[in-house]
């Protein structure tokens, strides 16, 4: 009876290590699941941080861009603009300088006429002194 007492210990003993042992296993899988589940969301939460960083770097450089676009164009348009003035200034410039043109043109043939004159009436004294 010690003999078979015995043996229900040894196998009582067995089982109780199996079962631990198991029990061991079973929480050693929980252990790893949960830290594979840890890892996961961790990795979600870094792609998704560097994928909104790459998203705000992709809306700045267009902002950017935007910016430069925008700013090549006042730039283009102020240029347009004083051109567009200096020109119109010119053409004031050149009016004036050919109506200057045309009353010094004027006022030398009327000088040329009266001097003209004056000479026809010297010459004419002359003449009526003469004979």
């Amino acid at each position: 009876m010690k003999k078979i007492m015995y043996v229900f210990a040894v196998a009582a003993l067995s089982l109780s290590f199996l079962s631990c042992s198991e029990k061991a296993k079973k929480n050693a899988n929980d252990a790893i699941d949960d830290a594979n589940d840890k890892i996961e969301d961790v990795t979600e939460k870094v792609v998704d941080k560097v994928s909104d960083a790459a998203d705000n770097a992709k809306d700045a450089w267009k902002d950017t861009k935007e910016d430069v676009k925008k700013g090549a164009k006042d730039v283009k348009e102020g240029a347009k603009d004083a051109i567009d003035r200096m020109g119109k200034q010119a053409d004031k410039v050149a009016d004036k300088a050919k109506d200057a043109w045309k009353d010094t043109k004027e006022n030398v043939k009327d000088a040329a006429d009266k001097a003209e004159k004056g000479i026809k009436q010297v010459s004419d004294s002359i003449k009526s002194k003469l004979k």
